[in-house]
């Protein structure tokens, strides 16, 4: 290399060249600028117009199809959260019903001997007023075997 030269500065964009003054390569194609007379050919036109429509449609169809996918995942965990919501509280109502069903057994068992013994008072109450035919009752309620009459 020369003395007093520098070399040769090289810019990674290869849109944007330091060794031309436009930034471009002398006879390289130039992009247009908005105000260029070029146009496509009317069929062209359409093509891509027909192709951009249909490439529409198919992303719309798309996007309703994942907001499709996304809602009955939603709706699917939505339900199954809210299935072990109520299993939760059903268990607790379930152990609320054993607790009063337990409750109920205890009861018996202290009420059914005391009722036993109820009927019986009554039935000796009964007796008392209305003494079965042959029968004598005694002040205290107890009945009168034929030797205590006398």
């Amino acid at each position: 290399m020369p003395a007093g030269t520098s070399p040769k500065r090289f810019s990674i964009n290869p849109f944007i060249r330091d060794d031309h003054p436009s930034g471009f390569l002398p006879g390289a194609i130039q992009p247009q600028s908005p105000r260029s007379p070029f146009q496509f050919h009317p069929q062209v036109t359409r093509y891509m117009e027909e192709m951009q429509e249909q490439v529409y449609q198919e992303l719309k169809k798309k996007a309703a199809q994942i907001e499709h996918e996304a809602y009955e995942k939603g709706f699917a965990q939505g339900e199954k959260d809210g299935q072990e919501s109520g299993q939760k509280r059903l268990e607790v109502v379930i152990k609320q019903i054993n607790a009063l069903l337990s409750q109920i057994e205890n009861q018996k068992k202290v009420l059914f001997p005391a009722i036993r013994t109820g009927h019986g008072r009554i039935r000796l109450l009964r007796d008392q007023k209305n003494p079965p035919a042959g029968i004598a009752i005694d002040g205290r309620g107890h009945q009168m075997t034929p030797w205590r009459r006398l």
